[in-house]
């Protein structure tokens, strides 16, 4: 690992920047391309070969601090531990396992819900393929962006390639919370340039909602009655499909008209609470007379399967080949905005974590809205004035 030229100084050239090692660290030379004067550096320096890897590295302008730093260094290989001042890089399958067992404890603290837990894993699949040969201290920002490109080839919406972008910089944000810039100073400074990265402009495709017609059509042809029931759940409130296959009597308050969502089961970990529509009211207590002895809106053990599957029958029976159960949140909010909404109620509305949110998605239809309104107060008011 270390011969008697293991530690040494620089002669260096103040011009070129050429350099030669000098252990006796009192030597003087001339520069091999101009024979200008070489200066010494300041530092002594220590000379290690590890894993077949040879780095040197300054450690001070005292000869005795190098030869004691070279002697830890000998007694780190021996006991097989880090190298003074060496970082322990972390392997993607180590990462990887390690955010999985993170996400999967907050689920168990109730801090995030297991549908959340399942779906950051399954961003991790695609990135798998792409970064299973490197470690979190060899990714670098351009891989990131090679990343997104090799998607983007793959015709994969840039939506989804920045959730997966997310997903990486996520694994890094949870390994430097669990460590400190002493301990890790290359980790929090890899996860700093992870994080700089920018995400893909969004696609700019138009949200998906369903018209009067068509939301006549879906609750006709349901297959079951859940899902009609489910439907109309969701057309009236927003909720996501998870949030309604989970519901308990208890959290639907019929007396108040109000539905009580826990933090844990919300994305942005807040309590939603969602008003039901005075019209809905008599449909859930039908329902729940239907379900007397059930403390759930959906008791059906394998509710998860058996709907998705017959959802599945209910969209192929109308014929609809672009509407899945998020259409329907998507057309709550477009008929609200459509009908006079505002953003801000909106968002509140559907439990957005900001109002940003909801103008990235909805805002075209905002202004749609504001533009037919001014349109008509011209024509009702002002025209002829002019």
């Amino acid at each position: 690992m270390a011969d008697e030229k293991s530690i040494f100084k620089y002669l260096i050239c103040s011009k070129c920047g050429y350099k030669k090692r000098d252990p006796s660290g009192k030597g003087e030379g001339l520069c091999i391309h101009d024979q200008s004067a070489l200066y010494l550096s300041e530092n002594w320096w220590v000379r290690v070969t590890h894993k077949g890897k040879t780095t040197n590295r300054p450690v001070s302008p005292r000869k005795r601090d190098a030869q004691d730093y070279l002697a830890s260094c000998k007694v780190a290989l021996l006991k097989g531990d880090l190298l003074p001042g060496e970082e322990k890089d972390i392997t993607w399958e180590d990462a990887k396992s390690n955010t999985e067992r993170w996400w999967q404890d907050a689920v168990t603290r109730k801090e995030i819900k297991q549908s959340t837990a399942d779906y950051y894993k399954w961003q991790i699949v695609a990135l798998d393929a792409f970064f299973s040969e490197k470690s979190l201290l060899m990714i670098s920002k351009g891989d990131v962006l090679d990343y997104q490109t090799f998607r983007s080839k793959m015709d994969i919406a840039s939506e989804t390639i920045n959730h997966e972008t997310k997903a990486l910089k996520r694994i890094y944000a949870m390994h430097v919370a669990r460590t400190s810039s002493e301990d890790a100073p290359k980790l929090c400074m890899k996860a700093q340039d992870i994080g700089r990265v920018a995400l893909l402009p969004k696609s700019g495709q138009k949200v998906r909602f369903l018209t009067k017609e068509e939301i006549k059509m879906l609750l006709e042809a349901s297959t079951t009655p859940a899902v009609r029931m489910a439907a109309l759940i969701g057309l009236n409130t927003a909720l996501r499909k998870s949030n309604i296959l989970s519901l308990t009597w208890q959290q639907v308050r019929l007396s108040k008209r109000l539905i009580s969502l826990p933090a844990s089961e919300m994305k942005n970990n807040e309590p939603h609470i969602v008003d039901i529509p005075e019209h809905l009211v008599p449909i859930l207590k039908e329902w729940r007379g239907s379900n007397k002895l059930s403390k759930v809106l959906f008791p059906d053990d394998e509710k998860c399967n058996s709907f998705r599957t017959e959802w599945e029958k209910t969209i192929e029976a109308c014929g609809f080949h672009d509407v899945t159960f998020h259409t329907l949140r998507h057309t709550f909010a477009s008929q609200f905005l459509m009908n006079g909404g505002d953003l801000s109620t909106l968002s509140e509305m559907l439990g957005h974590s900001s109002i940003q949110i909801t103008k990235d998605i909805y805002g075209h239809l905002s202004r749609d809205h504001k533009r037919k309104a001014v349109d008509q107060f011209a024509a009702s008011f002002l025209e002829g004035l002019g």
